[in-house]
């Protein structure tokens, strides 16, 4: 089985690495990370073959996906709006890439399953975020290839990089909202759609959706894609 994870240097990228090595016990699996720089030491040694991609040429889409025609693809590709500079370079990296690489499994490689990371709140969108999130999750429904949406909240992670928005929310909301919801709304999904989770988390149950191809709630206008928020995560 061929494995390709898009976005392997980010928070949850690493940690999908992470799970997908502990799925492959039997080292039977070719998993790919796809880094702009090889050798950057950001994606998790072990079981991984990292190759160099360059996203902004578009004939490297196709030829990527022609070559390997991967059975599993997972996009965790995300940047902010301080890092991209301008809100043009901000989708490209969260709609473009992710929408070329659609594109080309749909023409190369149309049996993929797909793991894609999304938001809370890209079903409705609404600024720049969102609206690009939720732009993204429709090109995905509209190809008909099968797979698995995540939308998590708030995510908690150990992030080199310092961000006072994420620390506290980490180290103040997060514990208190988390101990609100347990205590009070236990399985109030509208609640939890909101509530901080960590990356691993996340990861965790993407990869448990793909591979093991779990149960979710089934997105109307693709029945083949499930969409896993809220409790749905946490489980």
């Amino acid at each position: 089985m061929v494995i390709i994870v898009a976005g392997a240097t980010g928070e949850v990228g690493k940690e999908i690495i992470k799970q997908l090595v502990a799925w492959n016990n039997a080292q039977t699996w070719t998993i790919i990370a796809l880094v702009r720089t090889e050798g950057s030491k950001k994606v998790p040694t072990g079981g991984v073959q990292e190759i160099r991609f360059d996203f902004d040429r578009p004939e490297a889409y196709e030829q990527l996906i022609a070559h390997y025609r991967p059975n599993i693809f997972f996009c965790a590709l995300g940047t902010t709006l301080k890092k991209a500079k301008s809100a043009g370079a901000f989708k490209r990296v969260d709609r473009d890439y992710p929408a070329q690489f659609i594109h080309a499994l749909c023409k190369c490689s149309p049996g993929t399953r797909v793991g894609l990371v999304s938001s809370v709140g890209a079903d409705r969108g609404g600024g720049l975020y969102l609206t690009t999130k939720k732009e993204v999750e429709e090109i995905f429904f509209k190809s008909h290839l099968a797979g698995t949406v995540v939308r998590p909240s708030l995510l908690l992670s150990h992030r080199e990089e310092f961000r006072l928005g994420e620390k506290l929310g980490a180290e103040i909301i997060a514990p208190a909202y988390l101990l609100f919801v347990r205590t009070f709304f236990p399985n109030w999904n509208a609640l939890w759609k909101f509530a901080p989770i960590e990356t691993r988390q996340v990861a965790a149950t993407l990869v448990s959706s793909v591979i093991g191809l779990g149960s979710g709630e089934p997105q109307k206008e693709n029945p083949k894609v499930q969409i896993l928020e809220g409790l749905a995560l946490f489980k």
